[in-house]
């Protein structure tokens, strides 16, 4: 699903513009992005938690060379699902939609 899909069934869902509903999301994933980019956690109840994720510092290996390279610790994005979440994909997947 694509955002102008989740856009459009969010309006039909709720009785709200588009045009709306669309500023809205894009005002929540920048509140998300930002709050994980200055190192808080963004709690969505009954969805999940986004978080800022260290990944530590390791070798590897240059492709054309085989070279041993350095890669330096870095954060990235991540994202953990609530139970209940997991529990809803799980359901779905196994006895279909």
């Amino acid at each position: 699903m694509d955002k102008e899909t989740l856009v459009r069934n969010v309006s039909r869902k709720t009785g709200f513009y588009q045009q709306t509903v669309s500023l809205v999301f894009e005002s929540i994933f920048e509140e998300i992005k930002d709050g994980v980019a200055n190192g808080e956690r963004v709690k969505v109840p009954s969805f999940g938690t986004f978080e800022s994720v260290v990944q530590s510092a390791r070798t590897g290996r240059n492709v054309r060379t085989g070279e041993a390279v350095h890669i330096p610790e870095r954060k990235t994005p991540g994202f953990k699902p609530y139970s209940n979440f997991k529990e809803l994909v799980r359901r779905k997947s196994e006895y279909g939609n």
